[in-house]
């Protein structure tokens, strides 16, 4: 192809690209779900897309429909190292990500996921599967907050639905002194794993190594997910890693990658990392690689058999048969898979479009046209190509059906994983234009500046936004004088997730679900010492984060107040 066909492709290319995340835009805007409120968890995404994302959405749209304009024959990178910008984004980015869990979410634990991991972390630390909860605090364990909380016996013990992996990723680095570490730490192995498969991809080509590596430092979604204990770093990490071993085609590569298969399966839930290798094994298929596929097919087998039946042995070490919850949907995978199907909605479409405007929102503003150019030049003649583009298509069309929505993220964190695929494919969309002299330099140049200096830090504001409020309820709650708060987690969006209490419960104060407590319940919680009411007074920050209006008090929260005035008991009031 001559270089006016390479620039007339990139253009249709950029141009389409741009008519797609448009026609995204318009796909949210009109069937995201517009009558629920902003909290809710089919809600949210729509107000995030026109709170957060259409703006940046409609430039970075621009970014694309214009990417071909300042082509120049001949241009060149400027000549810099592979091996040195891997180094730095390996540095830099993972103490970015370690001030900002300080800076921008003050090590608060905003989603229920989130304090999940640090739960089970804390359990996990301690050389142990579970926390036993004592025996007198059995019958009123439903107000300690069991959401996402596995059933074990008769409330005899506890710890999260998840599978523990990136639990105990986290656990050691909490033994080491710091769990925060572990996100920045997985971002910088992805880094180095990322190099080392595009050194390989494209050894003669030190710009498209650059290239996806800049476009891996250029995410604000990398960057915010890794101040959080989210799973999905790690998905990162590991995806690349395993990719870079899978690619030296060597029997300890091999034997490596099957390992690390197995921690990125076990790491929250057993579906994302398999449908990241899952393309990859469809290649060796195609290219008759029955032995290795084989093996891969076998070990997979087994792995997720393991993961699928880690949920079933850890709630079958109680004594009693387990306590009925509406908080986990079963025990095991398979029935909450099924609880949890969606099926394919209008609905959802609108959903899942709103969930890729916000990932295309929190990338580099280049990802798209050349991630989209590397895909249009190489699907048929590269099947590494083929594969990367594949993990990023299935994910995205099975969620559509079995879980549109993704509640909180920053970014799309379903897709947090194949970000790795999205900047290699960037990669070769480069070395295509490359080799025919009309790579834009230029704009790249100026595309990364403002994706790191102006894109990051005004991502990280708007995440400090919306936490903010609650790491500061939190921060009330913690601060109190008493030995028990209870929460009225029915008046303000997400106040059930101030309910979160120690494994061991050696926290002080105890924090307990206010919907969850009778008034008969009170006087006994008051004779082991005073008593606190979190309440619509204290919560107006956790609706004015999503624009909505000031909380209010429910009935039963009030019944239990007044219960309290009748027992007598000591009530500490908050600050004002």
């Amino acid at each position: 192809m001559d270089e006016r066909g390479i620039k007339r492709d990139y253009r249709r290319v950029s141009v389409g690209a741009a008519g797609l995340l448009l026609l995204l835009i318009a796909l949210g805007w009109l069937f995201a779900p517009h009558d629920l409120p902003a909290a809710d968890n089919d809600g949210m995404a729509r107000f995030l897309l026109l709170r957060q994302d259409l703006a940046i959405a409609l430039i970075a749209a621009a970014a694309t429909a214009l990417a071909w304009i300042p082509m120049r024959r001949r241009s060149a990178m400027p000549n810099l190292s592979p091996r040195m910008v891997a180094l730095v984004t390996a540095v830099i980015v993972p103490l970015g990500c370690w001030l900002g869990a300080r800076l921008v979410f003050g090590r608060y634990d905003f989603s229920r996921d989130e304090q999940m991991v640090t739960f089970d972390a804390t359990i996990f630390a301690g050389g142990h599967l579970f926390a036993v909860i004592p025996a007198q605090l059995r019958g009123m364990a439903e107000s300690f907050n069991q959401t996402f909380i596995l059933p074990i016996g008769q409330h005899e013990a506890w710890v999260s639905a998840y599978l523990p992996m990136n639990a105990a990723i986290r656990a050691i680095f909490l033994r080491l002194g710091d769990a925060s570490l572990a996100g920045p730490v997985l971002v910088a192995v992805g880094a180095i794993a990322l190099w080392r498969i595009a050194a390989r991809l494209w050894p003669t080509s030190p710009a498209s190594q650059i290239v996806a590596l800049l476009l891996y430092a250029g995410s604000s979604q990398i960057w915010i997910t890794a101040m959080t204990a989210y799973a999905m770093s790690a998905h990162l990490g590991l995806n690349l890693l395993w990719l870079c071993l899978f690619l030296k085609d060597r029997r300890w590569a091999h034997g490596a990658a099957i390992v690390i298969g197995f921690v990125a399966t076990g790491l929250h839930q057993p579906l994302f990392h398999p449908l990241f290798v899952l393309p990859f094994l469809a290649w060796l298929l195609a290219e008759k690689k029955w032995r290795l596929l084989l093996v891969y097919g076998a070990a997979y087998a087994a792995i997720g058999l393991f993961w699928l039946g880690w949920p079933l042995w850890i709630s079958a070490h109680g004594a009693l048969p387990a306590a009925a919850t509406t908080a986990v949907s079963g025990v095991g995978y398979v029935e909450r898979f099924r609880h949890a199907v969606a099926g394919l909605h209008l609905w959802g479409v609108g959903l899942m479009a709103a969930n890729l405007v916000r990932f295309v929102a929190w990338q580099h503003l280049l990802l798209v046209p050349l991630a989209g150019y590397g895909i249009w030049r190489c699907w048929n003649v590269d099947p590494v190509a083929r594969a990367l583009a594949m993990g990023l298509i299935l994910p995205v069309a099975i969620l559509l059906i079995l879980l549109p929505y993704q509640g909180h993220g920053w970014g799309y964190r379903y897709l947090h994983g194949v970000i790795g695929n999205a900047c290699l494919l960037g990669g070769y969309g480069w070395r295509k234009l490359e080799e025919r002299g009309r790579a834009p330099v230029t704009a790249f140049a100026g595309a990364t500046l403002a994706s790191i200096a102006l894109l990051v830090p005004l991502h990280a504001v708007m995440a400090r936004r919306i936490v903010a409020p609650f790491a500061a309820v939190a921060a009330q709650r913690d601060a109190v004088a008493a030995r028990v708060v209870i929460v009225d987690d029915r008046a303000a969006p997400f106040a059930q997730d101030l309910v979160l209490n120690r494994p061991d419960f050696s926290n002080r104060p105890w924090v307990l679900l206010g919907h969850q407590v009778a008034p008969e319940q009170i006087a006994g919680l008051c004779r082991g010492g005073s008593i606190a009411f979190l309440g619509a007074a204290q919560l107006g920050g956790l609706t004015s984060a999503f624009d909505e209006p000031a909380p209010v008090t429910t009935p039963d929260y009030t019944a239990l107040e007044d219960a309290a005035r009748s027992a007598g008991c000591r009530i500490v009031a908050f600050a004002k």
